[in-house]
């Protein structure tokens, strides 16, 4: 992902580039200026608001802009079967001796893998 901020006349458009998928945002008048340079050079398509960027949802208000990930934490939740779940203050009990019991069967280590890598992307976009 490329991050090109462009500043004229203390007017900031920042541009955000992630292989063909562009964002812009800043002073408005700029943004069309800086389309308008775009387009002599590349194909373009103004798709308008964003409402989605990289899975990411994207809220827009008066000068702020609020990202979100509520939709991939709901896709999480199913995937893993966890979606009846109920929050805790800590994800196991603190006291508990053994894992297992002999007749439960192993868990298995790649779904946890899966997990843990679901909720570290989650927690770092």
């Amino acid at each position: 992902m490329n991050l090109y901020i462009k500043v004229v006349n203390n007017d900031l458009v920042i541009i955000l580039l992630y292989v063909d998928d562009l964002l812009l945002t800043g002073v408005e008048g700029r943004i069309e200026e800086c389309k308008k340079q775009l387009a002599t050079k590349f194909d373009m398509k103004d798709l308008g608001l964003m409402h989605y960027y990289l899975g990411l949802e994207i809220w827009q208000g008066v000068n702020e802009i609020y990202l979100g990930q509520g939709k991939y934490v709901i896709e999480i939740l199913k995937k893993f079967d966890m979606m009846e779940s109920k929050p805790m203050t800590t994800s196991m009990m603190t006291n508990l001796k053994t894992l297992r019991s002999s007749e439960s069967s192993p868990a298995d280590p790649s779904r946890y893998r899966q997990i843990v890598g679901s909720l570290m992307y989650l927690v770092n976009t």
